[in-house]
């Protein structure tokens, strides 16, 4: 019959392997190597493509639609493009997905003015 410190040993290597195994998501920091197509290198060497990236309409280049106030007479609406598209040598923070596979773009690092 094993005894209890053994017992222990090997529920706490369970749960250790399980929790491992999940991979909870993290947020790492990365830097945009290349624009078109979309890669970012992360830990020194690993470089995620595109397929592995969910980039938000806000971190590219978007047409906004802005009207004036709708008590106008008429109310005026303009189309402005947004050039907010990541640039090469931007770092930007990401959020693994559990699992591991994929990656969203959260932001881009600001610098401190």
């Amino acid at each position: 019959m094993p005894d209890a410190s053994m017992l222990i040993k090997q529920i706490q290597k369970i749960v250790l392997n399980t929790y491992q195994a999940l991979q909870p998501c993290d947020f790492l920091t990365g830097e945009v190597i290349s624009t078109s197509p979309l890669k970012v290198q992360i830990e020194q060497k690993l470089e995620l493509t595109e397929e592995f990236l969910t980039l938000p309409a806000s971190l590219s280049d978007h047409v906004i639609e802005v009207s004036t106030l709708p008590e106008e007479d008429p109310p005026v609406k303009k189309e402005y493009k947004v050039y907010n598209g990541l640039k090469t040598g931007d770092i930007v923070i990401l959020i693994r997905q559990s699992g591991g596979q994929q990656y969203l773009i959260l932001d881009r690092m600001g610098g401190i003015a």
